[in-house]
């Protein structure tokens, strides 16, 4: 027998029709359709990913000097929590992909409050809520999730809708296109018979939502465990290491281009995304 959580979205998603533009939770029809096909056929393709290697490595240089800095803060027999710089540089990095813009910076308000929207969405979302095993609880909404879901999300939302506004005003005096994620959308156009004309602005800004949930705290917990990982199995650690300093060499940093010739790191990933959850509960700090 199916159960209720299995054929309905989650009481907390339910906010602001979240489940009605979300690729994850929208059901099988036109839009799901739309969306993913912008995913899979224009976003996450290797044209796309080449052309936007610059990006990463601007993002990459940025998380060694977060973690150099706090590394020449700490003291004797403390650590750097380097999951949490992984999620802040993915964030930006997310945002340089879809909105051309670094969100994590402390000289901008909106992206430090789009950052701590979002961080509150993913906590919200992944805490198990008494309202989905008992759908007789979800007036009383016991745990308050629903209410600090719609608090975050409705700010996230907020922040989006203007950074959308922003573009298109910008596009209509002319100037001059991005060609990011966010102008992809934006210039989307269906046939108008089984796919709608264009994307809703309320649409759009659940899936730039989506986009920032689905690829920061993902990276950064697959990180984490990595790290844990190998720190357990020094023998595993080592082969690592020395696979680098062959290929790469010992002070050298490594290119994108030259991951494909590092096999045993490649399947030390993909054991990790393979043994463990991509997904963690645990807020990430801003600073």
């Amino acid at each position: 027998m199916t159960s209720h959580l299995q054929t309905a979205p989650q009481m907390k998603c339910r906010v602001y029709d979240y489940h009605k533009g979300s690729l994850a939770l929208a059901p099988y029809g036109s839009h799901w359709r739309v969306l993913r096909r912008l995913m899979t056929v224009d976003m996450v393709v290797n044209k796309r990913i080449n052309e936007t290697a610059f990006l990463r490595r601007k993002c990459f240089d940025n998380l060694q000097l977060w973690i150099e800095e706090e590394a020449s803060k700490l003291k004797e027999g403390h650590g750097v929590h380097v999951a949490r710089f992984v999620f802040l540089m993915t964030f930006n990095l997310l945002g340089n992909l879809m909105l051309s813009r670094d969100l994590v910076d402390p000289k901008s308000n909106e992206g430090l409050e789009f950052f701590k929207a979002m961080n509150g969405l993913m906590e919200w979302n992944g805490a198990a809520n008494m309202a989905d095993y008992f759908p007789w609880l979800r007036w009383l909404d016991p745990q308050g999730l629903k209410r600090k879901m719609k608090k975050d999300l409705g700010k996230a939302i907020q922040i989006a809708s203007k950074f959308v506004k922003e573009r298109m005003e910008a596009r209509g005096v002319g100037r001059e296109k991005t060609g990011d994620f966010l102008d992809l959308l934006l210039e989307f156009e269906g046939n108008g018979i089984d796919e709608p004309d264009k994307i809703s602005e309320h649409d759009l800004n659940i899936f730039i939502l989506e986009i920032f949930m689905a690829g920061s705290e993902t990276t950064s917990s697959t990180t984490e465990w990595a790290m844990t990982e190998l720190l357990c199995n020094p023998e595993t650690l080592m082969k690592a290491k020395a696979e680098l300093t062959q290929v790469i060499g010992p002070s050298r940093e490594i290119e994108e281009r030259e991951i494909d010739n590092l096999p045993y790191l490649q399947g030390i990933i993909k054991e990790k995304i393979a043994s463990t959850s991509s997904i963690s509960t645990t807020k990430k700090g801003y600073g």
